[in-house]
């Protein structure tokens, strides 16, 4: 029932239902009594989705003390330990990617082919091939990290999914599994090499070409239909509709619903929405891959953090609109309504326009000056 509960967004009755489930004095089917390890990490979830870190570490905690082989709170507790570390707290960072690790063994586990050997880190070979694994997003965060295998082997082959070749063009691409020595989740990447190379795509692709003077602003309102915490994530995109008062908006996003006053782009593959990215001016996103094109590209972009359930790589609110991931990614904070982050967009954006036009007045006395000189 709490389940049901937290599935319709009611977050205070699931956490009712949870703390009776896990109550010493309710029985078990076979009249036992005791801890109940499902609903104290469901507790723990519910805090993780609000930031309360540290709470939801005590309850992953307790559902472990009960089944140490509670392997969604292992998973739960690294991601509540990586936010904190992403929001540059001090934690056992070798501790949390290990635990992220446990991610191929959840109740729905993330699926890779596990029947090459999984390289150890440290040992050199012939080749390896990096596995593809969870969202488009996360191929372009951690794909910044695959130049660190040269080291370790002359072959390398990436598997992706089909349209991500170009990205991958430095190595060697692939769906199915090639024949090499050893394999690597792309995810784990992180936890051997560390934070490194954020923009790791600047330079790959050319720039599209845009007519006007206009800012150019790519939008994108909504994620994949599949993601868990797309409802949260995702946001109609009529509230994009006023900020055409400061430049033209496009979506690059492929068979966009048709929004009036947005210039439908349809990119058809990942190398045109580089291109149509690079030549942009700024973008504006909500929590989904174009993010991570764009820091991985260097460009700049604002992103629109979800409701709640936010992802461990952003961080806390502690970190206001910086991440440690990109540079040129900055994270408006979401407090619970969509339309005050919409406001701090429209005012960063009246901000720029200014900055803007002071540019323009320095740069016409720079010329009248150097014009009375001559």
């Amino acid at each position: 029932m709490g389940n049901a509960y937290k599935n319709l967004g009611k977050d205070a009755e699931a956490a009712k239902c949870y703390i009776k489930a896990a109550a010493l004095d309710i029985p078990f089917s076979d009249n036992t009594f005791g801890a109940y390890d499902h609903a104290l990490g469901n507790l723990g979830l519910l805090q993780y989705i609000y930031s309360n870190d540290d709470i939801a570490i005590a309850y992953y905690t307790a559902a472990l003390e009960k089944n140490p082989l509670h392997f969604d709170s292992i998973w739960n507790y690294s991601s509540a330990l990586l936010r904190k570390h992403c929001s540059l707290e001090d934690v056992d960072l070798a501790s949390a990617w290990e635990m992220y690790e446990y991610r191929f063994k959840r109740t729905t586990p993330s699926k890779i082919d596990t029947s090459i050997v999984r390289w150890d880190g440290i040992s050199s070979g012939r080749s390896i091939v990096v596995l593809a694994e969870q969202g488009m997003g996360d191929k372009f965060m951690f794909g910044r990290y695959i130049h660190c295998l040269r080291e370790y082997f002359a072959e390398i082959w990436v598997q992706c999914p089909v349209g991500m070749e170009t990205i991958f063009s430095e190595y060697n691409t692939c769906q199915a599994i090639p024949d090499v020595e050893c394999s690597i989740p792309i995810c784990s990447l992180a936890g051997i090499f560390g934070i490194s190379d954020d923009a790791w795509l600047v330079g790959m692709f050319s720039a599209r070409k845009f007519a006007g003077d206009r800012l150019k602003i790519g939008i994108e309102w909504a994620g994949s239909d599949t993601h868990a915490n797309n409802k949260y994530r995702s946001v109609d995109p009529s509230q994009f509709l006023p900020l055409v008062e400061f430049g033209d908006l496009y979506s690059i996003r492929p068979e966009a619903e048709a929004v009036r006053g947005v210039i439908a782009l349809n990119a058809c593959s990942w190398t045109e929405s580089a291109e149509i990215v690079n030549g942009l001016d700024l973008i504006i996103s909500v929590d989904t891959s174009i993010v991570h094109l764009a820091g991985s590209l260097g460009k700049e972009c604002w992103m629109l953090q979800p409701l709640k359930e936010t992802d461990f790589r952003w961080g806390n609110n502690s970190m206001g609109e910086k991440n440690i991931w990109y540079d040129s990614v900055k994270v408006i904070r979401n407090h619970g309504n969509w339309s005050n982050v919409f406001a701090e967009v429209r005012t960063r954006l009246e901000l720029r326009k200014l900055e803007d036009w002071k540019d323009k007045m320095q740069s016409m006395i720079g010329d009248l000056n150097a014009t009375s000189i001559a």
